[in-house]
């Protein structure tokens, strides 16, 4: 651990009881001006408050002599080199965003509910197709956007044609390089908020690793599901089910799926697939128990933990 930041442009927030080990986490931190010689600092995790606290203000004022020249920013998103041997911890970064402007809870809440795929830019941020398209942030105020999706693998001297060669050569600097290198592949994320209206904006971010470094897409098992064969593989394990464990694991699989995939939903309806799973049910009555018969309930949504339904909200399948 190194705390080379005075403490009051820093806040810690202590975490072990919000956080789980391998699961994705939204964390949203915002940054309101209350007077001149104060801010307050929030933090969301998963989509609830958890922390706010006064600091001072960032200062973005320059002398004369600075504002005739070329100023060059850098900033590191998780674990800086010269702290890697000061921290143990092992994360992964998925979607990153930087938005000049402050959002309130409900903004932060929605941004939660679009999930880690969503790589947009907040302008058609619609959970259901019958919603209005409303935009949760203006284009102009979307000033940096980092995904996994928008990627190249370039060098120096590419950079440096690409962009511009203070670019290049504040890079190399970071990455300990002579900036006339011409050989090292550098994994540069574009960023995604480039072609939108407003400000020129930064070129994006490199990822910066020791030992080596990855790159990957936070994509759910409910979305993959549909690159291999979508309801018809998990109604194809169904099938094959040879015991009660088998039957039940089949089972529990297709009803996570389709509790969190909207497209799996729909194709179960289109194809009729709720129909199959019933006459698979019959030729397997004889490993059915409460177990699964409390799944199937919970498939076709007439159980739901802690809540009562006087309808039935999917007579498809019912």
């Amino acid at each position: 651990y190194c705390n080379v930041y005075k403490d009051e442009f820093l806040s810690r927030v202590w975490c072990p009881t919000f956080i789980r080990e391998s699961q994705w986490h939204h964390v949203a931190v915002t940054l309101g001006k209350l007077t001149p010689k104060s801010c307050l600092v929030s933090i969301y995790l998963d989509g609830q408050h958890v922390h706010s606290q006064k600091i001072n203000p960032i200062s973005s004022t320059w002398s004369s002599s600075e504002r005739n020249h070329t100023n060059i920013f850098h900033a590191f998103i998780g674990t800086p080199p010269i702290w890697r041997k000061y921290s143990k911890l092992v994360w992964k970064q998925g979607v990153c965003n930087l938005i000049d402007d402050c959002f309130d809870a409900v903004a932060v809440a929605r941004t939660y509910m679009l999930g880690p795929h969503y790589v947009g830019s907040f302008q058609d941020a619609r959970l259901e197709d019958n919603e209005e398209i409303n935009p949760i942030i203006p284009e102009d105020r979307i000033a940096f956007s980092l995904n996994p999706k928008a990627h190249s693998c370039m060098t120096l001297n590419k950079i440096r044609k690409m962009y511009n060669r203070m670019d290049a050569k504040a890079i190399a600097k970071q990455l300990g390089m002579s900036s006339h290198e011409n050989a090292t592949p550098i994994i540069v994320l574009h960023n995604a908020a480039g072609h939108l209206n407003g400000p020129a904006r930064t070129l994006g971010g490199v990822l910066i690793g020791y030992l080596g470094i990855r790159k990957f897409n936070p994509l759910p098992v409910s979305m993959t599901i549909h690159t291999v064969g979508g309801c018809s593989v998990l109604l194809g394990l169904v099938a094959m089910s040879r015991d009660i464990e088998s039957l039940y694991a089949a089972v529990k699989a297709l009803t996570c799926i389709l509790r969190t995939s909207k497209s799996a939903r729909q194709e179960m309806n289109q194809r009729r697939f709720y129909q199959t799973l019933g006459m698979l049910y019959k030729r397997k009555k004889s490993l059915l128990n409460s177990h699964i018969l409390h799944l199937t309930f919970n498939l076709v949504g007439t159980i739901h933990s802690g809540h009562e339904a006087s309808a039935t909200p999917n007579p498809t399948a019912f």
